[in-house]
């Protein structure tokens, strides 16, 4: 399994709530829940979130607004549009639907941990051993009746182990090695969609797009040894400058690109 080297984070939008916003969401929408235990729900949010960043190293943030909102669709009346509708992204509410044990009664809670564990995917299988760490918490247990703090003490110890087993197989190692290693690029909003459309008129994917024509604008000026003769991006910025102020500052928005094109048809007729 392998993930694309150049990725975009897709909690780094304008409209996307932030972490903070995430947290006092989730214990607003968990209300007077309480836990097994018989304390306030969203402590136990709290406590996952704290284990989900003890446990490893590397979190992504999908994972750190995944871990607040994991019992949001099983719990509450929230449900995947309302989330759609607050902004969040779709690998968000992918990672929350998955650890949402399936309705279907016939679904039993062993055979939702096998597939969870099958599914390939560390995100949810990271965020449900931190769920579980807190869930075996022996100063937890110890509030329930005896026989109940047994039951739940084999059912929760035995999905532990199987999805610590998954999380350990050397393909999702391989899966986790790619994400720390993988160039992941942080986009206002706009510079996004630009990169997204160009590739579109390109006919390539997005990472497809910005990965050839880095690779290729890197090796042009590798070849060259110099940067003579290859105006990078900083360059161009200080050379359009005057265009951009005179742009920005007419009320005719097209005069000064006209003037400046014909400005720079005079350059390059004396060259």
């Amino acid at each position: 399994m392998s993930n694309p080297l150049l990725t975009f984070d897709p909690t780094e939008t304008p409209l996307h709530p932030t972490l903070e916003e995430t947290a006092a969401f989730a214990t607003f929408a968990h209300g007077t829940q309480t836990d097994k235990a018989g304390q306030p729900y969203h402590l136990h949010l709290v406590r996952v979130a704290r284990h989900l960043r003890r446990l490893f190293s590397s979190v992504s943030r999908v994972e750190l607004h995944a871990v607040w909102l994991h019992d949001l669709l099983e719990d509450t009346e929230i449900t995947e549009r309302d989330l759609k509708g607050m902004g969040y992204a779709d690998e968000v509410i992918a990672t929350v639907r998955a650890l949402t044990k399936p309705k279907d009664k016939s679904v039993t809670y062993a055979d939702w941990i096998d597939n969870l564990a099958r599914c390939g995917q560390a995100p949810p299988i990271r965020i449900k051993i931190a769920d579980l760490t807190d869930n075996l918490d022996p100063a937890r247990l110890a509030h329930l009746p005896e026989a109940e703090e047994a039951s739940l003490s084999k059912r929760y110890s035995k999905a532990l182990q199987k999805l610590q087993d998954a999380i350990n197989a050397p393909e999702m190692e391989d899966t986790l090695e790619d994400q720390v290693v993988g160039l992941l690029i942080t986009l206002p909003a706009m510079d996004r969609w630009m990169i997204e459309e160009a590739a579109r008129i390109a006919d390539r994917t997005t990472n497809e797009f910005i990965l050839e024509e880095m690779i290729e604008f890197a090796q042009w000026i590798t070849a060259q040894g110099h940067l003579k003769d290859i105006p990078l991006a900083r360059t161009r910025a200080e050379e359009n400058r005057a265009f951009v102020e005179a742009f920005v500052a007419s009320e005719r928005k097209h005069a000064p690109i006209r003037e400046w094109l014909e400005r720079q048809k005079r350059k390059d007729e004396s060259k």
